[in-house]
């Protein structure tokens, strides 16, 4: 009986296939672009949002941002007492600002900046230890509109993108400085 190799258009194919299941079956992961807490810490427990910016519900948007953002990238969220790490921050302002903004005199546009700051902090519950104390963070998002005022959709949208641009800002904290 004569082997037959694989040759020609099933080559290619066949080992790809071949190499996926073999680097499958040893659990092996790409983790490009994930959150990974320091020193092995596995989970987090968001202790406090506050909100100083007199805004209503900006804590509660935030804190719904982040448990998405943490669960997205596999960190168990725990009570306090069960947590390698606990997560406090406080909103202390969210603004708006609007400037004239034109690439050419055919149109006039207007420029809504959306800016947000406030204080991070991170404790290391395993060995009492604050990595991050009182740490400012901020972020901004704008948008672009022939509008002289902004709607009331246009102005939700915007603070809730910033707040999701203040998510990334402080998951990629979380992994920086550490």
């Amino acid at each position: 009986m004569r082997m037959k190799i694989v040759t020609g258009k099933y080559f290619f194919p066949l080992w790809g296939v071949l190499f996926i299941l073999m680097f499958n079956a040893c659990g092996f992961q790409l983790n490009r672009n994930r959150l990974q807490l320091p020193n092995g810490a596995t989970s987090i427990h968001l202790y406090k949002i506050a909100n100083n910016s007199y805004i209503p519900r900006l804590d509660f948007d935030l804190k719904d941002k982040l448990i998405e953002k943490l669960i997205q990238n596999s960190i168990d969220i725990r009570l306090t007492e069960e947590a390698d790490m606990i997560l406090s921050f406080t909103l202390e302002s969210l603004t708006t600002k609007k400037s004239e903004y034109s690439l050419d005199d055919s149109a006039q546009t207007y420029e809504y900046l959306f800016n947000v700051r406030g204080r991070l902090s991170v404790f290391d519950n395993r060995t009492q230890l604050f990595y991050l104390n009182n740490f400012s963070v901020g972020s901004s998002y704008s948008i672009k509109t022939e509008d002289t005022d902004l709607s009331s959709f246009d102005e939700e949208d915007g603070r809730s993108r910033v707040l999701d641009s203040l998510s990334d800002v402080i998951a990629n904290k979380l992994t920086d400085s550490f």
